[in-house]
């Protein structure tokens, strides 16, 4: 018989948590995103009224529904949301929170910003095998997978590649499906 004992207690005013990640790389940091369209990272090791040690508020216009720790860079982490965007985030470019008051109305920019889904996000996720590759999946019915390596060719001499665009429309050079 075995049971189980709540630790810590971690608490957001009025706003629902949508999703949880721990860090791949510290065991004592984890984040979160939700209704109040913020992304915090939050800290165990610190007292339950100032654990949430980094923020970022307003990182989307609606609900932040979903993020994804990069399994190679400890300070990158993906989003997506209600907004139908996804966004890549230096989080060390986040407001610190410990034993601050917190400036709601600092505008943190994303490290990337992509609107290419024509619905929320519901899903993310990067490749455990490729550092600059995610899959995004949403409520338009489709998943799109992304290779951030890749970037645009500025080689607009030849036929085939003037004939390609013309097929393709404005598609972004990083969706690979």
């Amino acid at each position: 018989n075995s049971s189980f004992k709540r630790t810590m207690k971690f608490k957001t005013p009025k706003y629902s948590i949508e999703d949880i990640k721990f860090s791949p790389f510290e065991t004592n940091i984890f984040s979160t995103c939700g209704t109040d369209n913020a992304i915090k990272v939050w800290d165990t090791r610190i007292s339950a009224k100032r654990n949430c040690v980094r923020i970022c508020n307003n990182a989307h216009s609606k609900d932040v529904n979903v993020i994804s720790w990069n399994p190679f860079d400890s300070f990158l982490l993906l989003s997506g949301s209600d907004d139908n965007s996804f966004k890549i985030w230096d989080m060390r470019k986040f407001v610190n929170c410990v034993n601050k008051k917190v400036n709601k109305k600092k505008k943190i920019k994303p490290y990337s910003f992509y609107k290419y889904h024509n619905a929320p996000i519901t899903s993310c996720e990067w490749s455990p095998f490729q550092k600059g590759s995610l899959i995004i999946s949403s409520e338009d019915n489709q998943l799109s997978i992304w290779d951030l390596s890749l970037e645009n060719d500025n080689d607009n001499n030849t036929n085939n590649n003037n004939n390609i665009k013309e097929k393709l429309g404005n598609l972004p050079p990083q969706l690979v499906f």
